[in-house]
Formats: structure tokens, sequence, C-alpha cells
């Protein structure tokens, strides 16, 4: 079993008997360090003391004066962790605790309960440091974006996601959902653990239940086999849910009672079984009209949304249509020349089909065979889109 690194702790922190309180927390988990004031810090502990810590934990009354600030005025550009604590709980110092960098601020006794939660997490991050590069390369060869938004939310998820229980991915048709759907799964469960995935919109209602609750032999008319669903399936790992707001009305309330309890009976089964997963779900449907029309449970969106993850069209991400036009170019064995001027109409088309369409005007241009691609063939390849997409091209 790999050896668990060991943590730096400075505790800077007036009170003794909080001192060695800390102390007898932190300890089992590496080395701790103390100063007793703001001098005491200063005097002993230099920039390459610093720069080793993990953790400090500042008291913001040292004394008669709140010298913790001016300690974090100090270290804010130093990447430990933060830790606030004070007795002192007033808006105001909270608030300028984190403008001076801090990433938590408790309560003396808070502090006490919490510790264990905080340096767990720091040690999950720490084991998956792996992570952070599968990112850069899922969204330079895989998804392939230089947006902020969606990078920015890998990166929250690889940070903040380990107890996450649910994902719900929003976008429009064709932005790829599917794609960041399996890789948030390799993010929190890891690419070893079951991925089950499901297009509700794809079966039968009479199916959807089976699918995913599985069946007994003899539990409806063929059921001619025992058939185990798709919750047994991937526990320990994820669910996808595509197109979740398809979902009957009248399955909703039994698959809400598995998130709530994690367990389940299969149909026609008498033995509950427990599951343990994480639900990611998708819908390009407005799922807001859906709960309006109560055609989907407001309680189930709830649960199927702790954490949202939000794909911007096409559109609203021209530096992306550049980089995926020529990704799916290369694709293809047999190379062509792109005129400058044919990046253009590219970049003021709507692409209301987003990555999709994007991947089938690819498809079609190279299936042309033609040398040169000019301005005005994608023109008219992009006229052709439009034209099918708003029904012209039936009306002749």
């Amino acid at each position: 079993m790999k050896k668990q690194p060991e943590l730096r702790f400075l505790v800077v922190e007036d009170d003794p008997y909080f001192t060695r309180m800390l102390d007898q927390k932190l300890a089992p988990y590496g080395r701790v360090i103390s100063a007793d004031s703001f001098h005491q810090f200063e005097k002993r502990y230099n920039h390459d003391d610093l720069r080793s810590l993990d953790f400090i934990f500042v008291d913001l009354e040292l004394g008669s004066d709140f010298g913790g600030h001016e300690i974090l005025r100090r270290i804010k550009s130093y990447e430990m962790n933060k830790i606030v604590v004070s007795s002192h709980t007033s808006p105001d110092l909270i608030r300028l605790s984190y403008d001076l960098g801090a990433h938590h601020f408790f309560s003396k006794r808070e502090c006490l309960r919490s510790i264990e939660q905080l340096i767990q997490r720091s040690l999950r991050e720490e084991r998956s440091d792996g992570k952070k590069d599968k990112i850069k390369e899922f969204v330079t060869k895989i998804f392939l974006t230089t947006d902020k938004k969606i990078i920015n939310q890998l990166y929250e998820l690889w940070r903040y996601g380990h107890d996450i229980q649910s994902v719900f991915i929003a976008g429009e048709t064709g932005v790829g959902k599917g794609e960041v759907a399996k890789f948030v799964h390799d993010l929190l469960r890891g690419e070893e653990a079951p991925f089950q995935s499901i297009n509700v919109s794809t079966l039968p209602e009479g199916l959807i239940e089976s699918e995913l609750f599985g069946h007994e032999k003899g539990a409806f008319t063929g059921a001619t086999a025992v058939r185990t669903g798709v919750l047994k399936n991937a526990s320990g790992g994820s669910i996808f849910l595509d197109e979740v707001a398809s979902m009957p009305l009248a399955i909703q309330p039994k698959f809400l009672k598995v998130l709530e309890e994690k367990k389940f009976r299969p149909l026609g089964g008498t033995k509950t079984l427990e599951v343990d997963f994480t639900l990611i779900s998708a819908t390009c449907e407005d799922i807001a009209q859906k709960i309006k029309e109560r055609s989907f449970r407001l309680d189930l969106f709830y649960r199927i949304n702790e954490s949202v993850f939000f794909i911007p069209p096409l559109r609203e991400r021209k530096d992306d249509v550049f980089l995926l036009f020529n990704f799916f170019i290369e694709k293809y064995p047999r190379k062509v020349f792109i005129d400058e001027d044919a990046y253009q109409p590219l970049m003021d088309y709507e692409w209301p089909g987003n990555v999709r369409e994007l991947k089938h005007l690819v498809s079609s241009l190279m299936h042309k065979e033609l040398g040169i691609i000019t301005k005005e063939i994608i023109l008219k390849l992009i006229e052709k889109n439009r034209r099918f997409l708003t029904g012209e091209v039936f009306l002749g």
C-alpha cells in the first residue's frame, strides 16, 4: 500500500489550549509547527519555510490586535491552504479574511470539527494530481475547447466533486453532452469504475423501468429470464441518463426513492439491493417548462442537479469553431488546402446544430474530394445546412 504523504502545518494561535487541541487533531497527518504572535511568526519563518507548508491555521485575534490579517496579507501569494479561525464571526471580518486570500473561515469550535474533512480533501487532490493532466488532454485532444467556462467547471469538479452525488449537464443539442458525461465519470469515479448509459427518449415507456431496475424471471409477460438492471450494474460507478426530461412521470417517484435511499428491488423481486453510484444526467429539452407543465417532478430535479455543468453553444465559442474545423479536417488521410478567407463564413455562422452540425459539414466537404477549399464552397454548404434545418429543402 502506498504510504500517505506527510503534511506540514503551521498554527498561529495565542491560546495555548486551542493550540494543543489543534496539534492533537493535526499530528496524525504530519508535522505541526506553531507561533503564538505575529512577531514570533515573522521572526521564526522565512520564505522557504512558508513555501513548504500545506496548511496554515491563523487566529485573527493575536493579543490585543488583529495581527492575523497582517499574516494573511504576507502569505496571500503562497499556495498553502489558508484557514482562518476566530472567536469573532462578524460578516465584516469574514469578508475581509476572504478578500485577503483565506480559503476557509471557521469559528474555533467548528474548526476542530471540520479539520479531518479539510485534510482528507487535500490528500485526495494530491493523489489525483494526474487528473489535472487528464483535463488538459481532454480539452486539447478529445473535446477540444478553449472556453474558460467549460475548463473551469472541469477543474471545479476535480477539486470539489468527490462528495457530489449528481451532476446535471445542460446544453443545446449537439454540444457534446455525452462526451462530457463520460469524462465527468472518469473524474469523479475513475476510468476503471463501471459506467452505464441510457438515452431515456429512445426507450419505449414499458421498457425503461425494466432497463433501470432489472427484473426477475416471470415478473411480467415476456420476462423469460432474469435481467440485471442498470442500477445494479453501475454500482460503484456512474449512470448517465441522457434526455432525462423524457422519463415517464410514473417512474419518476420510484427513481427518486432510489436516489434518496440508495437501495431498490428489481421488478418481481423480494430482495432489496443496495447501490452506490453517481448520477449524471442531461437533456436538451426545456426542463423548467416540463416542471411547469408537471410532466417532470420538481423534487426529482433538485436531486439530479446537485451540481450543474453548462456547455455553452458553439455560437458563443467562436475560437472553438476554428479549432474543431481543423481538427475534423485533419482526421481524414487525404490532405486539402484551405483558403484563408474560407474560415470567415464558419465564424459568422450561428451553428444551431452545434458541434454535430460542424462535424457533418466537414464530412460533406471531404466527400466532395476537392483539393482547395474556398470561401464560396463553405458558403454553399452552410446555406444547404440552413435550408435543411429550416425545412426549405423540402419545400423546393
